[in-house]
């Protein structure tokens, strides 16, 4: 695990000002609705270097260019709501032995050939804006990414869903991530790590660690981990978050049915 970087009030004072003013400088950041929160982000993400910040943030203007239509623009709850009820990707209320949110995922229920990757991805982006808004430990320490990887197959798996997904994840979005476990991976996550480990930094490949349920209470105790892994944590439905972003966002709550989404037209965004 990385080591956290720490600077003092001042120094960090310094280097958000000057960030500031390099993005404001900046054509490709300069109109992309920079908040002063997604600089602070930012700079914890990138141990105040400005350069690399500078760098990230033209990467998520860009990203909101291609993805939304607009570098100023950003996703909010309406765009993820049916893919938030696969429960698939979830922040858990729970920490790992570190004091560490996590965010938990169970890539072994996501099909690629059945909902757009589009989706996948743009449900990772939202979670962890709201993660990393929200929690300054999550923001400024770091988190931790667990996934259940128990009778994952090549169904589960396609190139473009692998490649921005590990994209998002590094260097596209100020994030730290500390840990990223896979639990009870397949005999053939070998070949497919040979496959994906090219796809993201040598930064976040670091990060990976591999355990089974008799392991990885080592990582986070079994109160805090969810019963699918071995664990004790029962997971909770997705939809009262749903309806919690929807009030926070003063959006009219709309009732979705995920037995009748239709993902192959379905357009969220």
């Amino acid at each position: 695990m990385d080591q956290v970087f720490l600077s003092s009030e001042s120094d960090f004072a310094i280097a958000l000002a000057a960030l500031k003013t390099r993005v404001a400088a900046n054509a490709e950041t300069s109109s992309a609705n920079i908040s002063e929160s997604l600089l602070k982000r930012t700079l914890w993400a990138k141990h105040n270097d400005l350069k690399s910040s500078e760098s990230l943030l033209v990467a998520y203007a860009h990203w909101h260019m291609k993805n939304l239509g607009s570098s100023s623009a950003r996703l909010n709850i309406k765009h993820v709501h049916a893919f938030l009820l696969t429960s698939i990707l979830q922040v858990l209320p729970t920490k790992d032995r570190d004091g560490l949110p996590m965010v938990f995922m169970k890539p072994n229920e996501y099909f690629p050939a059945e909902v757009p990757w589009q989706q996948c991805v743009c449900a990772l982006v939202y979670l962890l804006e709201v993660l990393t808004g929200q929690d300054e430990t999550a923001a400024k320490y770091g988190f931790t990414f667990v996934c259940d990887m128990k009778n994952w197959g090549w169904q589960n798996f396609g190139l473009s869903y692998a490649s921005q997904f590990f994209a998002v994840l590094s260097g596209r979005f100020p994030v730290r991530i500390r840990k990223f476990v896979l639990v009870n991976p397949p005999t053939i996550f070998p070949m497919v790590w040979k496959l994906i480990k090219p796809m993201m930094s040598a930064d976040l490949a670091s990060k990976f660690q591999f355990a089974t349920s008799g392991t990885v209470g080592s990582l986070i105790e079994l109160k805090n981990l969810p019963v699918d892994l071995g664990g004790q944590f029962v997971l909770e439905s997705m939809a009262d978050f749903v309806k919690e972003r929807y009030e926070k966002e003063g959006f009219e709550y709309v009732v979705i049915d995920l037995g009748t989404v239709k993902w192959d037209t379905y357009k969220s965004l």
